[in-house]
Formats: structure tokens, sequence, C-alpha cells
């Protein structure tokens, strides 16, 4: 683990102990060092899965279900609809 990598994970291990609190967003990313909250909060949704609010009011945010929520649920991911994707006629929708 690099030094950078080390010092970031410190900071958001830091992030998640004020996030119990009740300052805000903005006033705990500039404490640790953040130039935004909006910083903060990508650098905290790239580590931890979840944003810092979601973290704050204990509800998970993920954006694709992953095969460990699979499991959960008992069964396979559902698969995804390529054909219709490929047929869209947005350039950004396309696979």
């Amino acid at each position: 683990m690099s030094l950078r990598t080390w010092r970031r994970r410190l900071r958001l291990f830091k992030a998640i102990e004020l996030l119990a609190g009740d300052r805000s967003i903005t006033e705990i990313a500039l404490e640790l060092g953040y130039g935004s909250s909006s910083a903060f909060t990508y650098a905290f949704r790239t580590e931890m899965g979840r944003s810092p609010q979601a973290h704050r009011i204990g509800l998970e945010w993920t954006s694709v279900p992953t095969a460990a929520d699979s499991w959960d649920r008992g069964g396979p991911l559902p698969p995804r609809n390529r054909r219709k994707a490929a047929r869209s006629k947005h350039p950004r929708e396309r696979i």
C-alpha cells in the first residue's frame, strides 16, 4: 500500500468518526483537508461504496448489484439486456 493510499484511507476513517456527530459534511470535508465537499464525497464514495450522507443515516448506496447481493437474495444476478441497448438510437446507451 502506497503512502498516498494509506493517508487517504486514514482521512476517510477519521471522516467516519466525525460523521457520527452533528457537524455538516462540508465542515468535515474542510477539516480533513479536502478542497470542497464534492471532492470529499467523491473520495468517500469511491472508497466506502456509499456517500457520506448515506453513511450518516445508515442507508447503503449501491448503483449496481454485486455478486454478494445476488448471493444474499439466493439467486443469480439478472442478465443485462444487451440486445435492447445495442438497438438504442442514443449512442450513450449503446454497449
